[in-house]
């Protein structure tokens, strides 16, 4: 069973299915799909599908938004592989204007 785009999957029967493909002696992880996939753990039954940070737009603003427009709520686990990059080039501006750099704001992402 592969992930495609757009296309859930029983978290359970997949996870399942991706240990059995593995060679004996070697685990897979939830953690390894990390910016490869995103989870909803509330629906029923638990679905996973194919959600590559590649596919989210560069511009920090769009991609906030689309972010949110598939999900409300996030953990900070969830969102941080598909916000990393937007993180260091905000983090990198602010060390670049000098400045600038004397009070950033702190950057946080508030988990509920």
């Amino acid at each position: 069973m592969i992930l495609r785009q757009g296309v859930k999957f029983s978290y359970h029967e997949f996870m399942k299915s991706w240990q059995d493909s593995v060679p004996e002696g070697m685990t897979t992880s939830l953690h390894q799909l990390k910016g490869i996939a995103l989870t909803d753990m509330s629906a029923t039954p638990p679905a996973i599908w194919f959600y590559p940070v590649t596919a989210l737009p560069q511009d920090a603003t769009e991609r906030f938004n689309r972010l949110f427009s598939l999900r409300e709520k996030w953990t900070q686990a969830d969102i941080e592989p598909y916000i990393r990059l937007v993180l260091v080039v905000v983090l990198a501006t602010v060390q670049v204007n000098g400045s600038t750099a004397m009070y950033p704001r702190q950057l946080r992402v508030v988990c509920n």
